[in-house]
């Protein structure tokens, strides 16, 4: 199932999944530390749970992930020769497919180690529009095979994963199961 959370949210269940939920909630603990100042323990847990939270993104099940339709927040810049090239909005962490107006079907990434990405870089050698190919390097998207056909190229489709501010109008979307991840190993209890 499919959790929407705040970051207080999360916050509440980090804290009772690390066994640190207060006692009393009229008392504020604060910890000492010598080089930092005063730093009061929710601070460290919000890092946590970002760095966290940001990990999952990357790395979970994509069973796991809620994807989107990003295709209205990008823009297809062709090149002319049978390729193109799409910047990626920051908060995007993962990309599933892309689908130009020119193609039959969606294509996922390939990876960008790969010789079928190595044979990109000749004209000689490069995707063509029945069999195209997407590297991400970064935060842009490399096609090839873009196709012509004398119409235009316009991208149809680009779905993904992006990082949610946390937020009531944003929440934090996680699959109940990725909170299993959640480290319980309490250093401060020992």
């Amino acid at each position: 199932m499919k959790l929407r959370l705040t970051e207080d949210e999360l916050l509440s269940r980090w804290r009772l999944r690390r066994a640190i939920e207060p006692l009393r909630s009229d008392v504020t603990i604060e910890m000492i530390l010598p080089d930092d100042g005063t730093v009061r323990p929710d601070d460290r847990y919000r890092a946590e749970m970002r760095d966290w939270y940001l990990n999952l993104l990357d790395t979970a099940e994509e069973s796991h992930l809620e994807w989107e339709e990003i295709a209205d927040r990008v823009r297809l810049k062709t090149n002319g020769d049978g390729t193109a090239t799409i910047d990626l909005p920051e908060e995007c962490r993962r990309v599933g497919t892309v689908r130009l107006s020119t193609w039959d079907t969606d294509v996922g990434l390939t990876d960008a180690e790969s010789e079928t990405a190595r044979r990109q870089l000749s004209a000689y050698t490069r995707a063509g529009q029945r069999h195209p190919v997407v590297i991400r390097r970064g935060m842009r998207l490399y096609i090839y095979g873009t196709g012509s056909g004398g119409g235009p190229i316009f991208l149809t489709s680009l779905t993904a994963v992006t990082e949610k501010a946390g937020t009531e109008d944003d929440p934090m979307i996680i699959d109940e199961r990725d909170l299993a991840t959640i480290d319980t190993d309490n250093d401060e209890m020992t």
